[in-house]
């Protein structure tokens, strides 16, 4: 375990994390539910006519399987079968084209959105826009399967309009007491809740009213910011994690890409080459190396890379490990070869480091000597990258070595000097070089 806090959007997500610790043999590190703020309300907005020529409900979410379209769907044929065409509002669907509803659009197409009574807007349809159609609404159904929160819920409360919900994960925490709810995926509930709650009218006023008079207080953006500082104090205050390592073995710090299908063996093997050994020992690629990593680098980091961590100028890479043998040892960084050269510093127990290096090779952290058990930690601060392509320094691998073990030393800087050929190879192949030998040559440098 290598987390502090781990904060969720919902209550039911926090208990998912929990039970999925929990199933593989972890315990969860606390952390508070934040709730999600509404995005959109009538505050300010022109609201304007009504979008839509006759009274309808409305869905708004993506169109993928998780949301359910096709059970709100075969509950609108329902509707219309029992209480007749000119009762049932149309049903009004809003959300782009996502994954795996191909059942849902077969059927929609099929029956010509059930003679009209049903429509998808799939555009990008503008908050103004949406806002109206929130406000005109009869009352909105949410069928989904799963959520993480459920803003369009939260969106239907704040237009005051009557939220008929799936109960299941977080949706309940969405709608509270002033939803309609119906047991997920079950067509009976769903069009029993519908006929019983919305489409008549005096309970659908009845509810509307309990909206408008309910005085539970909007969550803000505030209050979200608030949880989150309290998550960051509680995770302050624990001590720092130094993992277990092996000695010589080498941990990757991104997590590596699917390999491709086997009938290609040419691309097959080109990824158990290139993505399935490690860059400085040639070792096998551990599967988890990622639970490691977590907690023996930390530091102020780019965007994650498919091949590891960037590292520009004024920021750093921590690395924290218990030492696996007693003695001197050393760690090893391997970085991403590409053109250019960067200055680094580094602190740590085996006393400090200054160092100009070009991007590819190896850098070599000393960290004194040490009993077996006790924590080492060294940071490593990138002071200067100008003169590399990309402007940062990339870190890719990390080993802990003994410091008298230089045969492995010797393997990881040989491996170093072949990506940095490999590099200078690919760039001596390129039209650009071999457009500016000329200049080159003419200022004295090499073709």
């Amino acid at each position: 375990q290598t987390a502090s806090r781990v904060p969720a959007i919902s209550a039911s997500s926090r208990r998912d994390f929990e039970a999925y610790a929990q199933e593989r043999g972890d315990q969860a590190p606390g952390g508070s539910a934040t709730g999600l703020p509404c995005g959109l309300t009538p505050d300010g907005r022109d609201i304007g006519e009504t979008p839509w020529p006759r009274p309808y409900t409305l869905f708004v979410g993506t169109i993928e399987s998780r949301k359910n379209h096709l059970l709100a769907l075969q509950a609108w044929r329902r509707l219309i079968d029992e209480d007749g065409e000119e009762r049932v509002p149309d049903l009004v669907c809003i959300g782009r084209l996502g994954w795996n509803a191909g059942e849902f659009l077969r059927e929609y197409v099929a029956s010509n959105g059930l003679d009209g009574k049903v429509s998808v807007l799939s555009w990008s349809v503008g908050d103004d826009e949406l806002a109206r159609f929130y406000q005109h609404a009869e009352f909105t159904v949410y069928p989904s399967n799963y959520e993480g929160w459920g803003l369009p819920v939260s969106e239907s409360l704040a237009f005051g309009k009557i939220p008929v919900v799936a109960r299941n994960s977080s949706l309940p925490e969405a709608g509270g007491d002033l939803a309609v709810y119906f047991d997920t995926g079950d067509l009976e509930s769903l069009v029993h809740a519908v006929e019983t709650n919305v489409l008549d009218a005096q309970r659908r006023q009845e509810l509307t009213e309990r909206i408008r008079t309910s005085d539970a207080r909007a969550l803000t953006w505030e209050d979200v910011a608030h949880t989150i500082a309290a998550d960051v104090r509680a995770a302050e205050r624990r001590d720092p994690v130094f993992p277990d390592i092996e000695l010589g073995r080498e941990y990757m710090l991104a997590v590596g890409e699917p390999a491709p299908d086997e009938g290609y063996a040419d691309q097959y093997l080109d990824h158990l080459v290139r993505e399935g050994l490690t860059p400085m020992l040639r070792q096998p690629r551990g599967d988890r190396d990622f639970e490691t990593v977590d907690a023996a680098v930390i530091g102020t980091f780019g965007s994650p890379q498919a091949w590891g961590n960037e590292v520009r100028p004024g920021r750093y890479a921590q690395f924290r490990v218990m030492r696996p043998v007693d003695g001197p040892l050393v760690l090893l960084v391997s970085t991403r070869a590409m053109p250019g050269k960067a200055s680094i510093q580094v602190a740590g127990p085996g006393g400090p480091v200054m160092q100009e290096l070009y991007l590819g090779s190896v850098i070599t952290i000393p960290l004194g000597a040490g009993k077996q058990g006790e924590p080492a930690q060294a940071t490593l601060t990138v002071t200067d990258a100008q003169d590399s392509i990309e402007g940062f320094v990339g870190i890719r691998s990390f080993m802990v070595l003994e410091e008298s073990d230089k045969d492995a030393q010797i393997v990881a800087l040989d491996a170093a000097a072949e990506a940095l050929r490999e590099e200078l190879d690919f760039i001596q192949g390129t039209r650009s070089w071999k457009v500016t030998a000329p200049l080159r040559k003419w200022r004295g440098r090499s073709s």
